[in-house]
């Protein structure tokens, strides 16, 4: 007669599944840098918008996609070339020359 612990030990075996940890969750977009107000002033394909109101915004730029903030203290920015149009349909820009 065998000994109860060779039972157990021979049901575990046979049950035994490896242990897998879960997949690590995939890593997100990189952000776009928020573009400093003259870091790209006089470049080609930027342009500097200034923002009408006085309160702070962050905006995404609906063709680039870059995100820009502006505020009563510095409503002027550089911004890409695509997103001007886009921008100054809202009413809240306009070209700061």
């Amino acid at each position: 007669m065998g000994c109860c612990g060779q039972s157990r030990d021979a049901y575990r075996a046979a049950e035994a599944v490896p242990y897998l940890p879960p997949p690590a969750p995939p890593a997100p977009p990189a952000a776009e840098p928020v573009v400093a107000a003259d870091a790209a002033a006089g470049q080609p394909g930027v342009v500097r918008l200034r923002f009408k109101e006085r309160a702070s915004v962050r905006v995404r730029g609906p063709a680039s996609g870059a995100d820009y903030v502006f505020s009563g203290s510095e409503p002027v920015r550089a911004v890409h070339a695509s997103d001007v149009e886009g921008l100054l349909r809202t009413g809240y820009f306009s070209r700061a020359y």
